[in-house]
């Protein structure tokens, strides 16, 4: 997606893992692409509740992010908002993004991917965090806007 609308080509992404297949009969195959912006505010903003979104783009969510900046912006105005993240730093290199990069933009979106992985603060905390994932390794990250995280602690008397 990114951070406007625009096309893109599948190709072969064997290079990156043995796990994936490629078809040599179908080098390229054309893709429309949309921002999440375009794509998805017009339905959140006219839904009162909770939301969740599952971003799985392999190795382009630094890019996806950038196409979400009102998305981001609604999560802070009206929560509770989830992002479901997949955390893939072999991909995101490949698609020219460092991992790092990735969890402080989910950070300074006003997000917290915690889930008890211990890589929530500083950017030596976030780098250790990344070195513990194998090459081969994805992980699943589900982060919570930041607001609802402190609703939840001050209801908990945290």
């Amino acid at each position: 997606a990114g951070s406007s609308p625009a096309a893109s080509t599948l190709a072969d992404a064997s290079r990156l893992s043995a796990d994936f297949l490629f078809n040599a009969s179908r080098r390229k195959v054309l893709v429309e692409l949309q921002t999440g912006d375009d794509l998805l505010l017009p339905r959140l903003r006219a839904h009162a509740g909770a939301w969740a979104i599952k971003l799985d783009v392999e190795g382009f969510e630094l890019h996806a992010l950038r196409g979400m900046t009102a998305l981001l912006a609604l999560a802070s105005e009206r929560p509770p908002a989830w992002l479901a993240v997949e955390f893939f730093p072999q991909m995101l290199r490949a698609a020219g993004t460092s991992p790092v990069a990735l969890l402080q933009a989910l950070q300074a979106s006003g997000f917290d991917c915690g889930n008890g992985l211990g890589h929530r603060s500083s950017l030596s905390s976030l780098e250790r965090f990344v070195h513990g994932i194998r090459p081969s390794q994805h992980v699943d990250l589900t982060c919570r806007h930041t607001s609802q995280s402190q609703k939840l602690a001050r209801r908990n008397g945290i």
